[in-house]
């Protein structure tokens, strides 16, 4: 014969819904984390590489050699090589620098700096205040085109900043306008020639500004401590 049981001694079949929350909110938090480290690996971040030689101009404050000598005298008569860096994020110039005879000055950037890219042209300026040509504080700037009326000349560059590699002078009718002063000319000033041309993605870690996925390591140790939490409350 079967017993009924009374209500009283009916076991609790309720479901376990907090350890069920408990698990699916670790189970989003740690979602969240990884979504956070896939989105700082890839910021819209990127490094403008110019290269070439200086052929023009000198060093009055001793930036990159002995104060007074222009810029043939730092290389034995000949001009020196040239590297010139801007860090890109999302579009802007967020800062540069210009590397001669192994010496490196920082530019800082202002409300004037200024990036431009089209399929024959690229336009990269970073002013610390207004400037033209001839009156400035610290200003790099880079206009590099071609003849947009020609249409037998193939594009230069991409319409979109997604990484590339340009040598000058590879098609007929390159022009260029490359330039840079530092505290207008009282520290150094020069014009540059220009060979190449390269845009490559930057790690973000080297993107001054707000570290994307900084509190990563909380959100982990967060779903950690819930998965703890929801196993001790299952075996209990």
């Amino acid at each position: 014969m079967i017993k009924k049981m009374s209500p009283g001694n009916q076991p609790n079949m309720k479901p376990d819904t907090d350890n069920g929350t408990l698990y699916f909110a670790a189970i989003a938090i740690a979602a969240m984390a990884l979504a956070s480290s896939i989105g700082a690996a890839h910021a819209d971040s990127y490094t403008l590489t110019v290269t070439g030689t200086m052929y023009d101009g000198g060093d009055n404050a001793g930036i990159f050699g002995a104060p007074g000598t222009p810029f043939s005298g730092l290389y034995g008569g000949s001009y020196p090589a040239y590297t010139g860096n801007y860090a890109i994020d999302n579009g802007s110039v967020i800062g540069a620098t210009l590397t001669i005879t192994g010496q490196t000055y920082n530019f800082q950037p202002s409300y004037y700096s200024e990036l431009k890219l089209s399929s024959k042209q690229l336009y990269v300026d970073i002013d610390s205040a207004y400037c033209d040509q001839y009156t400035c504080g610290d200003h790099m700037s880079f206009n590099i085109y071609n003849d947009v009326a020609n249409i037998y000349v193939a594009p230069m560059f991409p319409v979109a900043l997604t990484p590339f590699s340009y040598t000058y002078g590879s098609r007929f009718g390159d022009e260029a306008q490359a330039y840079f002063r530092i505290d207008g000319c009282t520290g150094a000033c020069g014009d540059f020639t220009i060979n190449t041309i390269t845009l490559a993605d930057a790690p973000v870690a080297s993107v001054p500004g707000p570290v994307v996925g900084a509190g990563l390591p909380g959100l982990m140790a967060f779903a950690m401590l819930l998965l703890a939490r929801y196993r001790k409350r299952r075996f209990a």
